[in-house]
């Protein structure tokens, strides 16, 4: 970011992935309710790995979204709140990238 004085702002608790990513996936709920992090962006997950709670009204745990691939947690988007129907987005995860020659 750039600072009030034209400078760059410091940036501090942002991850940094120092790797080359891949495709970016989209994971998602079959059930609605509210979207509860397991883990924290930027770090590293293992397929299968609980990375999202999907909760009712009550706080009862209606579904748990394991990781598709081992990746990055990137981002759990919020629209304003932790709603989430069945079908939104919970999670975006990248995985590693194949190394280039």
């Amino acid at each position: 970011m750039i600072s009030n004085n034209g400078g760059r702002e410091s940036q501090r608790d942002l991850p940094i992935i120092n790797e080359l990513l891949g495709p970016q996936l989209r994971v998602t709920p079959d059930r609605g309710g509210f979207g509860h992090p397991q883990a924290p962006v930027g770090s590293w997950v293992t397929k299968g790995q609980i990375v999202a709670l999907i909760r009712d009204p009550w706080g009862d745990t209606v579904e748990e979204i394991a990781i598709p691939t081992d990746g990055y947690v990137l981002a759990y988007p919020r629209h304003g709140n932790h709603a989430a129907a069945s079908g939104d987005v919970v999670v975006f995860v990248a995985t590693i990238h194949p190394p280039v020659d």
